[in-house]
């Protein structure tokens, strides 16, 4: 009921809102504000929301970057921000097989937000493959390899699919 009462009339920030209410976490909060211009912290907060409901986007990312602080957010460099958003676009397109129309230089400086929700409403689709068993997250980690940054700096370190399943039926 909350989710409803917070829907927007703008219809790319109606579609995040839906896709990603589907999930049905508490936080964060899909208000249109925050989807009007989503800041990393809070696109790492819906990573991290939508990997335990459903095991996507596992082993993407590092546990410091999973659980940074706010403090620690404010020490990324521009390279670190652009590098973050192009590994989450990298993987979006690897899951769902779609091109997206996404430049990680422009949504790191607050710009385009329209095309920040595409990769936040595939990063929806993907997680709803991965959690039908049509995506697993070993073959998405080797097409995104070492693409942008906050990643495992080697494959040994990642999770393999058993444990990206287990992650999501512990969810």
């Amino acid at each position: 009921e909350a989710f409803f009462s917070m829907a927007s009339e703008i219809p790319w920030i109606k579609t995040s809102q839906a896709k990603l209410g589907a999930f049905g976490f508490k936080k964060p909060p899909l208000k249109e504000k925050l989807l009007q211009k989503p800041k990393l912290r809070f696109i790492r907060d819906l990573l991290v929301s939508v990997q335990k409901a459903t095991g996507f986007p596992a082993g993407l990312f590092t546990d410091e970057v999973m659980k940074a602080s706010t403090a620690a957010f404010k020490e990324w460099s521009k390279d670190n921000k652009v590098g973050f958003l192009k590994r989450i676009h990298a993987c979006v397109e690897a899951a769902t097989g779609r091109r997206l129309n996404f430049t990680a230089e422009k949504a790191a400086a607050g710009l385009e937000p329209e095309n920040t929700n595409l990769v936040l409403q595939g990063l929806a689709d993907a997680a709803v493959l991965t959690k039908e068993g049509k995506v697993t997250m070993g073959p998405v980690l080797k097409k995104v390899g070492s693409t942008g940054w906050g990643g495992y700096p080697s494959s040994a370190n990642q999770p393999d699919d058993g444990e990206a399943a287990a992650a999501a039926a512990a969810a």
